[in-house]
C-alpha cells in the first residue's frame, strides 16, 4: 500500500468502500474461510457454553453467569465476523489497524468498527423503561449546559429543561488554585512538540523538587510521557524525589498506591487511566499538572467520522463536537485534585495558548470551581511562591526563600519585564507612533534579535496595529 509501517503508533486504514468489489475472488476465499470457522468451531462453542450455563444454574449461579457472559460475547464476535466483508453501514465506521515492530514487520492486525452515533441505537432502550436517571460530575460542559451530552445520547427530545438539574457540589473546589503559566517558551503544536516536551520535563523537575513530590501530571501522549519520565526522573532523584510513570514503573493502580502511601518524595506521570476514576484524597495529591487540553486524536477514524457527521448536520465540528468532548475530559482530569471536604491544592495547565484562545471562557466555565492569582503566571519563581503560600503545610520546616533562590532564571524573564512596560491602555496616534518608534525597535531587538524591520510594509503593519487599525 506504500505506507511505511515502521514507527511508534499503529497504522490505521479507514474502510469506506465495499472491499468485495475490488477483490471479489480473494474475498470469496476469505468469506468461505470465515463461514467454516463460524460453523465448525465458534457456533459449537457457543452452544456448549449455553448448555453449561443451563446445567450449573441451580448449583452455581456465579459460574452459570460467567458461562452465559462468555457465550454472549462470543456470539457478538461471530456476528461481527459474519459481517466482515459486507458494506459499511451509514452509521458505522470501520477501520483496519496494524501494529508494527521496529523492523517494520506487522506485530498484529485487527479489523474494528464502531457506531458513529449511539443516539438512534439507544432509542430502543429508552422505549423499554418508564424512567431513567443519568448522573455524573461531568455531564455538562459550561456550567449547566447539557447540550452535548443530550445530543450524543439521543436525549434532546426526551429530557426537557425542567428535567435537567445541576446540583452544587459539596466539595471545596475553591480550594484549587488554577494556574496557566504565561512564561513558558514553547507551545504543544506539531512543529514545537519536541521542544515543548523538553521544557515540560524541566518545569516538572523544578515543580516536584520544590514541593517534594505530592504531585501527579496528566499526559495526553505516551511518547511525551516517556520523554518526560526519562528526562525529569534522574534529575528529580538527585533531590530525593522519585518519579513514577504509568506503564513503566507499574500499573496505574501501582503508581497511585505508592503516591497515597509515600507522598513525600513521590510524583507520578500518567495517561488515560489517571484522567478518571483515580482517588488520591488529602495532601498526598496536592499538585496536579495537565500538559495540554486532551483533544481527541484527529487521525483516529472514529473521530474523523463523527466530525464529518456533525458537519453534515450543519454544525461546527470544533465547537459542537471536539471542544465539548475535550471540556468533559478536561473536567475529569481536573477533578482528580479535590476529592474530600478538606482537600486543597494547585492545578497547573502547561499550555499558555489558552490565554489567547476564543474558547478560554469555555475552558474556565466548565470547571466546578477554582481560585486564580494572575500575577503569579508570568514567572516560575512567582508561581512557586504562590504555591507555597497556598499550601503552607507542604513547606513546614523548609526555607521557601532558600528553595526559590536555587531556581535558575526564568527563561524569558528579561523579555517579560520589557513586555510588561508595553501595556497600552488605548491605541496610539500617528504622531505618538513616531515618538514611540525608538522603543518599538528596542522591543523588537530584545524579543526577535532584529535591528530593523525587514521591509516598509512590515513596519506599516505594526504601526497600523498599534494605532488600532488591525
Amino acid at each position: 500500500c506504500g505506507v511505511d509501517l515502521r514507527g511508534e503508533y499503529p497504522v490505521l486504514f479507514r474502510v469506506k468502500t465495499d472491499l468485495r468489489r475490488q477483490e471479489p475472488a480473494r474475498w470469496k476465499i476469505v468469506g468461505d474461510a470465515l463461514q467454516q470457522l463460524i460453523r465448525v468451531y465458534l457456533e459449537p462453542i457457543c452452544r456448549g457454553l449455553d448448555g453449561a450455563a443451563a446445567t450449573v444454574r441451580t448449583r452455581d449461579q456465579r459460574l452459570s453467569d460467567e458461562a452465559a457472559d462468555l457465550s454472549a460475547r462470543l456470539k457478538e464476535q461471530v456476528d461481527y465476523l459474519s459481517r466482515l466483508g459486507t458494506p459499511v453501514g451509514e452509521n458505522t465506521v470501520r477501520w483496519i489497524e496494524f501494529s508494527r515492530s521496529d523492523d517494520g514487520s506487522i506485530r498484529f492486525w485487527a479489523v474494528k468498527e464502531a457506531p458513529i452515533s449511539v443516539a438512534e441505537i439507544l432509542q430502543q432502550f429508552y422505549d423499554k423503561v418508564q424512567s431513567a436517571v443519568f448522573t455524573s460530575a461531568t455531564l455538562s460542559t459550561e456550567r449547566n449546559d447539557f447540550t452535548f451530552f443530550l445530543s450524543r445520547l439521543g436525549l434532546s427530545d426526551r429530557i426537557g429543561e425542567g428535567d435537567r438539574h445541576a446540583l452544587e457540589s459539596d466539595l471545596p473546589y475553591d480550594n484549587a488554585l488554577f494556574v496557566i503559566p504565561r512564561y513558558l517558551e514553547n507551545i504543544p503544536t506539531p512543529s514545537r512538540m519536541e521542544f515543548f516536551a523538553s521544557e515540560l520535563a524541566r518545569e516538572l523537575t523544578h515543580l516536584f523538587s520544590f514541593t517534594n513530590g505530592h504531585g501527579m501530571s496528566l499526559m495526553t501522549a505516551r511518547k511525551r510521557m516517556e520523554q518526560v519520565f526519562e528526562t525529569a526522573g534522574p534529575e528529580l532523584e538527585k533531590s530525593g524525589v522519585y518519579l513514577l510513570a504509568q506503564g513503566l514503573s507499574g500499573s496505574a493502580e501501582t503508581v497511585t498506591s505508592r503516591l497515597r502511601a509515600q507522598p513525600d518524595g513521590t510524583a507520578v506521570v500518567g495517561l488515560n487511566k489517571l484522567w478518571e476514576g483515580v482517588d488520591v484524597p488529602g495532601p498526598a495529591l496536592s499538585i496536579l499538572g495537565i500538559e495540554k487540553l486532551p483533544f481527541p486524536a484527529f487521525h483516529q477514524p472514529i473521530t474523523q467520522a463523527r466530525r464529518e457527521a456533525v458537519v453534515e448536520a450543519g454544525e461546527s465540528d470544533f465547537f459542537d463536537y471536539l471542544l465539548p468532548w475535550t471540556l468533559i475530559r478536561f473536567k475529569q482530569g481536573f477533578g482528580r485534585l479535590i476529592r474530600g471536604p478538606e482537600d486543597k491544592g494547585v492545578v497547573i495547565l502547561f499550555d499558555r495558548r489558552i490565554h489567547h484562545k476564543s474558547y478560554k471562557p469555555a475552558v474556565l466555565g466548565c470547571l466546578p470551581g477554582y481560585c486564580i492569582r494572575p500575577e503569579c503566571e508570568n514567572s516560575r519563581t512567582e508561581m512557586l511562591r504562590a504555591i507555597s503560600e497556598h499550601l503552607p503545610e507542604l513547606f513546614v520546616g523548609r526555607d521557601v526563600e532558600e528553595l526559590l533562590a536555587r531556581l535558575p532564571e526564568d527563561p524569558i524573564s528579561a523579555v517579560a519585564a520589557l513586555l510588561s512596560q508595553w501595556q497600552l491602555s488605548s491605541p496610539v496616534t500617528e504622531s505618538e507612533y513616531a515618538e514611540l518608534r525608538k522603543r518599538v525597535m528596542e522591543l523588537i531587538k530584545a524579543v526577535f534579535g532584529f535591528d530593523d524591520f525587514r521591509s516598509d510594509e512590515q513596519e506599516e503593519i505594526v504601526k497600523q496595529i498599534l494605532c488600532g487599525r488591525d
